[in-house]
């Protein structure tokens, strides 16, 4: 096991956004995915408090109009987490929850603290404070 290496293990669970899914449908398959994905984390031992859990953002697909609202999105993708994710879960969440001002990626990332460095100074404190 990674943990056993002094590794952070990285678990991406993903709904693509191919196909005409609503919003609901959309987080009722993120439940799905993630349940079973609690499940075998805790039966292989991982410790969750120790692991990057990064899953996707709950949306309607792209080919469903009218599109939901980033806001919409955003709560229905932390009640899923909440209602599927251990306890043992703790941490920071890091997404974006509001519209903004158009620009390109490079500068939105940047402004909403995506960077590698901004990413990694989270995490090590995280790690630090034992939240």
């Amino acid at each position: 096991m990674c943990q056993e290496s002094e590794l952070v293990p990285i678990v991406e669970p993903e709904v693509l956004m191919d196909g005409e899914h609503t919003l609901q449908r959309g987080g009722e398959v993120t439940m799905e995915i993630l349940r079973p994905v609690s499940t075998q984390l805790y039966a292989q031992r991982v410790l969750v408090e120790g692991m990057l859990l990064k899953p996707n953002m709950v949306l309607s697909s792209l080919g469903c109009p009218p599109p939901e609202s980033i806001e919409a999105g955003a709560d229905a993708t932390v009640k899923c987490f909440l209602s599927t994710a251990s306890a043992a879960v703790r941490g920071d969440v890091i997404g974006v929850d509001r519209f903004g001002a158009s620009a390109p990626g490079p500068i939105v990332m940047r402004e909403y603290g995506f960077t590698v460095e901004s990413v990694c100074q989270r995490a090590f404190a995280l790690l630090e404070s034992g939240a």
